[in-house]
């Protein structure tokens, strides 16, 4: 016994240093993943800060009756972030009657928004459903595809399907 205790008290210095390198090993895990964790949060908090402010774009068509049937078509971000440069595509010279077609009804169809602020609400009339041509609307659904940007200049672009028949049957 007295043999191991004096190569205990001859290496004490050594075992308190190893003993010491694996205490530091041990924080130096811990910080690595404490560090790797609050990275994570941090960028999850981003996320959902810019989350925050996304727009989103809706296009719809509604219809009301007071003597007669009317139908209005709808632009509105009912995100929480502003959404600029909104632009429209696909078949927008489709007709509403003899005279009249959804791009000229709707201009900004054509020109695009600028800037649609949240919860902010474009409304166009398109007419009574007896000044349409409401048999030939319903026959082929209405397909739009909007893009805008956001605060950070992230695209996004979102494809509509317009259908009449849902107003008017079928």
């Amino acid at each position: 016994m007295e043999v191991i205790m004096d190569w205990v008290s001859s290496h004490t210095i050594e075992i308190l240093t190893f003993l010491l390198v694996c205490i530091t090993g041990y924080y130096a895990f811990l910080t690595s993943r404490y560090v790797r964790l609050t990275r994570q949060a941090l960028e999850e908090n981003r996320q959902m800060r810019l989350d925050a402010q996304k727009p989103q774009i809706a296009i719809y068509l509604d219809s009301y009756t007071e003597t007669w049937t009317f139908i209005d078509f709808y632009v509105e971000n009912i995100g929480v972030g502003s959404a600029y440069g909104v632009e429209f595509s696909g078949d927008l010279s489709i007709k509403l009657n003899n005279t009249r077609s959804l791009e000229k009804e709707v201009p900004i169809l054509r020109t695009g928004i600028s800037y649609l602020a949240p919860r902010q609400k474009r409304k166009y009339q398109l007419g009574k459903a007896s000044d349409l041509h409401i048999n030939e609307l319903k026959q082929k659904p209405l397909k739009i595809t909007v893009t805008y940007k956001d605060s950070v200049n992230k695209k996004y672009k979102e494809p509509f399907c317009l259908n009449f028949r849902e107003h008017f049957g079928g």
